[in-house]
């Protein structure tokens, strides 16, 4: 997958601000390939991230993060943070009833 920079989308995200967190992951994650910054981008953009959103998952994952990180441990921080998922139970819906696999 070879793309140019001017074709690149970077949706609510700073080009600079990205890549600063971009190489903060690298430095502490060096195996990544570069596929998946790629991929995480057009994930981010996807979700609509904003430059302070990318921040608090670079700075979640660096923190919470078993080796190697994948996309969706970023993803998952913004989905986490989301105003109508604050105050709820897991037995607020549907699927989750407060049963257990052995009732």
């Amino acid at each position: 997958m070879k793309r140019s920079v001017d074709s690149v989308k970077w949706g609510n995200l700073n080009p600079e601000e990205t890549m600063k967190n971009f190489a903060k992951i690298k430095t502490l994650f060096p195996t990544l390939k570069k596929e998946f910054y790629l991929y995480l981008l057009d994930a981010l953009v996807d979700n609509d991230f904003t430059d302070e959103e990318l921040v608090r998952a670079t700075n979640h994952v660096i923190d919470t993060c078993f080796y190697p990180p994948v996309i969706g441990n970023f993803i998952g921080t913004k989905i986490k943070s989301a105003n109508k998922y604050f105050g709820l139970s897991l037995n607020d819906f549907p699927i989750f009833d407060g049963r257990t696999s052995e009732n």
